[in-house]
């Protein structure tokens, strides 16, 4: 390597002089990489879910619950954390909308499954394959990580904020969405482009909140934001502190943390297409979306960062193998107080399946019914028996093959689980998006 390509390269791997969210033309090399990550994952025993939520599902307020009953902290020597991590993604295709979980175990996503059954009443869930969007050699691929705006102690917006400024509670795929299927109005876009939301997260130990070398005492700040109080100045004198009615009520929040299960969090997106803006665009439009999800009193929310084309290869091999690093210092408060660390309140907020007032056709929903509103994608009653031919180049998930495709059936009121239609002898399938890859849970 030339003195002029080193350079050229060292700036690309800082990204100076690179625009925001430049694409990155893959090799390969990379795509090689990439399906090794994706299968490394599966071959460690990680399982990933498929959820179809009922247009009146829960929303926000059922994950919370949700998210509390996987929060399973496991510590060695008393002091490291050994939690399992699980994941949310997000799949837009250019045709539908679909809501990944992913866990780490075969026996944490039979749990799963049983919470997400009870939290979103008649949600429909199957297995599927890795989920990784399928690349080829010559595609541009696009990314982002996303952190804290400021200290974790500060709320961004959730069911715990919702009223305070006068704020009420949004739910970010109302934008989200519709950025990921690259419409206005949440419908498919027809385009090849593919983008993956990535949710990976790991329950915190109590210590997040309680002071000491891992975490914040949120007690003693909540006093000083909600409480006059008296402060050494720097001129060394003591001055008396007011707060605002805002620093009340900000102070009121961080209170409430006090004691509350909380989650260490990697969040990322990237965008595959074979036009390099469309890519670039795409992700630029959610890393947007997600900044703009910021409490207007406690001023905490999402910072995007853009990956450097150089380290996308890196960011898609991540993704495929649902990577997840929190090192001891990336732990310790004094070193991080900006660490990507949230409640369950707040990471419902990101996690959870949506209603349908956040008006996406392109979502895949469970018993979708033929007429408006279903995506252009979406396998009809008469294309079910041949769900599981459908063409590779049709669907852009990784496809299994035709004789592990299935459908899903709906869900017996009593039992909660998947049943076939009554006196048919044959399974009532749901209309809906394509079915090839999944095998009934």
């Amino acid at each position: 390597m030339g003195i002029s390509n080193g350079i050229e390269w060292l700036f690309g791997w800082l990204g100076v002089g690179q625009q925001p969210h430049e694409s990155y033309e893959l090799t390969e090399s990379d795509v090689s990489a990439i399906e090794d990550a994706a299968a490394v994952y599966r071959n460690y025993g990680g399982v990933v879910v498929r959820t179809r939520p009922p247009r009146d599902s829960g929303g926000i307020d059922a994950a919370v619950s949700l998210l509390q009953t996987i929060h399973d902290v496991e510590v060695r020597l008393g002091v490291v954390n050994e939690s399992e991590h699980h994941a949310h993604e997000i799949y837009g295709d250019g045709d539908r909308i679909a809501f990944h979980w992913v866990a780490p175990t075969a026996d944490a996503a039979d749990r799963f499954d049983r919470q997400v059954r009870s939290s979103y009443d008649g949600v429909t869930v199957a297995e599927t394959d890795s989920a990784v969007p399928e690349l080829e050699a010559g595609e541009y691929a696009a990314g982002a990580s996303f952190g804290l705006a400021r200290e974790f102690w500060y709320p961004f917006q959730s069911p715990l904020t919702a009223g305070v400024d006068g704020e009420e509670l949004a739910d970010p795929y109302a934008d989200i969405v519709a950025d990921a299927a690259g419409t206005d109005r949440g419908g498919g876009s027809g385009d090849d482009c593919r983008v993956l939301v990535q949710t990976v997260f790991e329950p915190a130990r109590d210590a997040w909140s309680r002071g000491g070398p891992w975490g914040h005492d949120v007690s003693v700040t909540a006093y000083e934001r909600r409480e006059t109080h008296q402060e050494q100045s720097l001129s060394g004198g003591v001055r008396t502190v007011e707060p605002t009615p805002r620093e009340q009520a900000v102070g009121r929040l961080i209170g409430e943390q006090a004691g509350a299960r909380g989650y260490y969090v990697t969040m990322r997106v990237v965008a595959v297409a074979s036009d390099p803006e469309t890519a670039s665009q795409r992700v630029r439009r959610i890393a947007a979306g997600y900044e703009a999800y910021t409490h207007p009193a406690t001023e905490q929310g999402l910072v995007a960062t853009p990956i450097p084309p150089a380290n996308v290869p890196d960011l898609l091999e991540d993704v495929a193998g649902r990577d997840h690093e929190f090192s001891a210092t990336d732990r310790l408060t004094r070193l991080n107080p900006t660490k990507f660390l949230v409640t369950a309140p707040e990471l419902a907020g990101l996690c959870h399946l949506p209603t349908d007032a956040i008006n996406a056709p392109a979502v895949d929903w469970a018993n979708m019914d033929a007429g408006p509103g279903v995506p252009p994608a979406a396998t009809q009653m008469e294309d079910v028996a041949t769900a599981g031919a459908v063409e590779e180049s049709d669907n852009r998930f990784q496809p299994v093959s035709a004789a592990d495709a299935d459908v899903n059936v709906p869900l017996d009121a009593d039992s909660g689980s998947n049943r076939a239609s009554e006196g048919s002898g044959t399974e009532e399938p749901e209309t809906g998006a394509d079915r090839s890859g999944e095998r009934e849970r």
